[in-house]
């Protein structure tokens, strides 16, 4: 709930969707997680609110939305892939497993955007992460792989990381 004020804060002139750890209703469940918990949001210009609709489908990882426009609406799929925990490899699997169920519910009627942060990159295969996305991508035909740029989208103040 406490991150929620703070983008309400922030977002006085957008309409926006979150979730975040703060809508566990687990009491064992530690807020100051590590960093890779936090949650998600999808923000957008208040002019667009009657046009937007919040889609319930996904998990905690995963914020949608639907958008009107034209003939044919936007399923716009936010999400924030796991990075490093024991687990990461299930987790990921799992929320990708997550995203493949919205595509094919939506598919036949939405234009679908897929974004976020994914903790993996099309191209390199140098983390089992970057294997997966990668070979998810392949198999349901998502985006071109062989021409992604390669750009840098992180840096840390120690390391360059892509």
């Amino acid at each position: 709930m406490r991150k929620r004020k703070i983008i309400a804060e922030i977002t006085e002139n957008s309409g926006y969707i979150a979730k975040s750890v703060d809508d566990n209703d687990d009491p064992d469940f530690n807020v100051s997680m590590k960093r890779g918990y936090g949650g998600v949001v999808i923000i957008w210009k208040k002019e667009i609110n009657e046009n937007i609709k919040e889609l319930i489908d996904g998990g905690n990882r995963i914020q949608a939305i639907h958008i009107q426009q034209g003939d044919k609406p936007i399923c716009l799929i936010n999400v924030y892939m796991p990075s490093d925990s024991k687990n990461a490899d299930i987790e990921y699997k799992d929320t990708l497993a997550k995203i493949d169920e919205m595509i094919e519910k939506y598919k036949d009627t939405h234009e679908i955007i897929v974004c976020g942060d994914m903790n993996g990159s099309l191209d390199r295969s140098s983390t089992p992460h970057d294997k997966i996305l990668k070979t998810f991508c392949k198999e349901k035909c998502i985006g071109n792989t062989e021409k992604c740029p390669v750009k840098e989208t992180f840096y840390h103040q120690n390391v360059l990381l892509y």
